[in-house]
């Protein structure tokens, strides 16, 4: 598919001077799959260590389509989480240098109108998180000129898929895949 997450990994296997076919089955900005409404949240926070090494990452390669197309991606805007625990995340943004504040709710709530938590939650501000508008990241990350190894076809109904023992692994009207040679 052609929603946030099929454009960014065909944009980065033809930078990497992938040859890559992408189907969508639907037109750009359809509401049938995650990739629909006008923003997504990008993240820098995550207790998990794994996923805040991946989101470093992407920040990375957001700020770089940015700078090779000119353009804003990112909106940030800070993060609010909060909870009961959020030690796990407090721990992760320290071992891993990011930047965040930890705040008692009722001084997230003076500086967050409209913010409330009960007095025993945790709540860590983030400012390097952000959101990104959806539609605009993927036309962007999508227009076959950039590569010439990039074709896109939209409202491609998916064809039937037959699978096939050696040399054809693949095979639909559209395309087929054979093995690479070793």
């Amino acid at each position: 598919g052609l929603g946030l997450m099929g454009c960014s990994a065909a944009h980065q296997l033809a930078l990497r001077g992938a040859s890559v076919l992408c189907v969508e089955q639907f037109d750009r900005g359809h509401a049938r799959g995650s990739s629909h409404g006008l923003s997504r949240i990008v993240r820098s926070a995550y207790p998990q260590p794994h996923f805040s090494h991946m989101a470093e990452a992407s920040f990375e390669m957001w700020h770089q389509l940015e700078a090779d197309l000119n353009t804003t991606l990112i909106s940030t805007t800070g993060e609010l989480d909060f909870g009961p625990d959020l030690a796990p995340l407090r721990r992760c943004l320290r071992e891993r240098g990011i930047a965040h504040e930890v705040l008692e709710p009722s001084d997230a709530s003076a500086r967050w109108k409209g913010f409330s938590a009960p007095a025993h939650f945790d709540v860590v501000h983030t400012p390097s998180s952000g959101t990104t508008t959806l539609l605009s990241s993927i036309v962007l990350l999508s227009p076959p000129l950039l590569y010439s190894s990039l074709l896109l076809t939209w409202c491609t109904p998916p064809p039937p898929v037959l699978l096939l023992s050696s040399p054809l692994l693949y095979s639909s009207p559209l395309l087929s895949c054979t093995p690479l040679s070793s």
